[in-house]
């Protein structure tokens, strides 16, 4: 049967422990990006994608367990989650949107460029901590991702290691919308 939905990418055949040090999609995958459907291979992929992923993105929202160099490199716009490791310049150029980035490693900060982009704690956000768990339910329900589903397991401790990376120019209470909607209508949004 056709499927219906947004485009998923499920683990290997050879098994979903080996997706997230696997490369499922290519770095242009969300690349020039301007409505909310990107190409094959997004929004959910369980396992990593190549370099410039998300480049240019105006507008998509995608889910990667990981990506190489130049991630969001000059993203005006969209939602890009990263559950694992990130290469190096990130962020450089990006003017608008924002990204969940997953640092269990502490890596982050010598990753990121640093001209035009800031990260802050997830944990800082009540809001945003609610909506990233919404995020990576629907991936693990569009991807049955092993990863997705330990990060949940953990999430009260993992949590810790999420932060938002976003343009500096960007208001923080404005990156989702009205700040005064409820922790429950965000989750439901990103499902």
């Amino acid at each position: 049967p056709r499927r219906t939905g947004p485009p998923a990418a499920p683990p290997p055949p050879w098994g979903a422990a080996a997706a997230g040090r696997t490369r499922r999609v290519g770095g242009g995958a969300a690349r020039r990006r301007t409505a909310p459907r990107p190409p094959q291979g997004a929004p959910f992929s369980s396992g990593r994608a190549g370099e410039r992923f998300a480049v240019r993105n105006s507008g998509a929202n995608a889910v990667i367990e990981g990506i190489g160099d130049n991630g969001c490199e000059y993203m005006t716009g969209g939602i890009v989650t990263v559950l694992g490791e990130t290469g190096v310049n990130f962020g450089a150029g990006m003017t608008g949107g924002f990204a969940y980035v997953y640092d269990k490693h502490g890596q982050l900060a010598s990753r990121l460029n640093n001209e035009l982009v800031e990260q802050h704690a997830v944990t800082d956000y009540p809001m945003h901590v609610e909506h990233l768990r919404g995020i990576i339910i629907e991936h693990l329900a569009q991807t049955c991702s092993q990863h997705a589903q330990d990060l949940l397991n953990e999430f009260d401790t993992v949590i810790n290691k999420f932060f938002i990376m976003k343009p500096k120019t960007a208001d923080m209470n404005a990156l989702l919308g009205h700040q005064s909607r409820s922790a429950a209508e965000l989750r439901v949004q990103a499902q």
